[in-house]
């Protein structure tokens, strides 16, 4: 299992498509990401934060992981210890 980090406060840019449970591009502000909920074989990874916008929100989001910028993670075995 990879484990995806992505800092607190980072803004990621996701094309459409490359997200659930929403539409367009999403441009999100990073609060953390739900490890607990990723259940995907590291296909998708459940994040939550603000969507920046015309119209600021709270969003939790199933983002595709190929679309995640390139960055540090880390190799775990199947009980993600």
């Amino acid at each position: 299992m990879v484990v995806h980090h992505i800092e607190r406060g980072t803004v990621i840019a996701v094309p459409a498509g490359s997200w659930r449970h929403g539409e367009g591009e999403l441009r999100l502000q990073v609060a953390r990401v739900l490890h607990e909920l990723n259940r995907y074989e590291d296909q998708w990874i459940w994040v939550e934060g603000t969507r920046l916008g015309e119209q600021p929100c709270w969003l939790q989001a199933m983002v595709r992981t190929d679309a995640l910028p390139k960055g540090p993670h880390r190799t775990t075995n199947n009980q993600g210890r």
